[in-house]
């Protein structure tokens, strides 16, 4: 019943989407469908199979304007303010079900996976009617990816995300054979995220038999990590530790820091950034005094 009921809000949700997406094409505007609403248009997949709250839609820097000005034109509305360093806008109309993510970048990065780079590779969907790609297999896989490493705080917590594993499960049985580990092997590794990265793909194996090359996930540390989130699940305390120092860690995260402030990824513009972000914190809270301090111990 519920998978039924699913399958007829996820057409409306469609129905929605191809609105949004005739609109665009009318200004000369091609979007690239991410995540899940990718579900929506591909071939193969039930259509009552994944649950929805919002459909991401990725458009060229320099369209953003523009698309946010057609999709207001149609009735939505922001639910937040342009800060100038959100990766995307979030977009609700009335009697809507789904909202409407208008992304700018692939998620708080610009190092791993360029909006260029996504466009470029994206595949034609077909949709009957209106123009529009989907992110290509390869890059979903890294998305998933990074989701895991660096937009949530799953790895540093030591949660298993059953999610975003299924959801590698669904890409490799439908697109296997089109996923390009080695380009996904490259942009790990120079970017940093490979023991993360392993570990991710190591649970996928062990947990949902994933079928991935082994040089990605059979290393003693994806296997000590894997072990860890299983003894934090039989322990309830030691799991709230995690959780509260993988929220500490990860919002000063490197890659979320150079994308916020553009302050790279290390030595002391990157502590510089650390330290401006963490005073923001504190003025948002209403500790005036303790940013005063702080504040005065950087002049010294």
């Amino acid at each position: 019943m519920i998978l039924d009921l699913n399958r007829q809000r996820n057409h409306r949700i469609r129905l929605q989407a191809i609105e949004a997406i005739a609109a665009f094409n009318k200004h000369g505007i091609r979007p690239i469908l991410l995540k899940g609403g990718l579900s929506l248009f591909e071939e193969g997949l039930d259509d009552g199979l994944l649950l929805m709250a919002d459909v991401d839609i990725l458009v060229q820097e320099s369209e953003v304007l523009q698309a946010a000005a057609i999709l207001r034109s149609i009735g939505y509305v922001t639910l937040e303010e342009d800060r100038g360093y959100a990766h995307a806008l979030t977009f609700h109309r009335r009697a809507t079900l789904a909202t409407i993510d208008l992304h700018r970048h692939l998620g708080p990065q610009c190092r791993l996976l360029a909006p260029a780079a996504a466009q470029h590779a994206a595949i034609t969907l077909p949709t009957g009617g209106v123009e529009l790609a989907g992110l290509s297999p390869t890059h979903r896989v890294l998305l998933l990816m990074m989701t895991f490493a660096i937009f949530e705080r799953h790895y540093r917590s030591g949660v298993i995300p059953l999610k975003g594993l299924h959801d590698l499960a669904l890409i490799r049985c439908h697109h296997g054979d089109r996923i390009d580990w080695e380009t996904i092997a490259d942009t790990i590794r120079g970017h940093g995220i490979s023991r993360a990265a392993q570990a991710w793909l190591h649970m996928a194996n062990r947990l949902l038999h994933v079928s991935v090359p082994s040089a990605l996930h059979e290393t003693t540390a994806a296997r000590l990590y894997l072990n860890r989130c299983l003894f934090q699940l039989d322990c309830p305390p030691l799991a709230r530790v995690a959780s509260q120092w993988g929220l500490f860690s990860w919002v000063f995260d490197r890659i979320r820091m150079d994308y916020r402030y553009r302050c790279g990824l290390r030595g002391w513009p990157l502590q510089s950034a650390r330290i401006q972000h963490a005073l923001g914190i504190l003025a948002r809270h209403n500790w005036p005094r303790v940013q005063r301090s702080l504040r005065a111990m950087m002049m010294q």
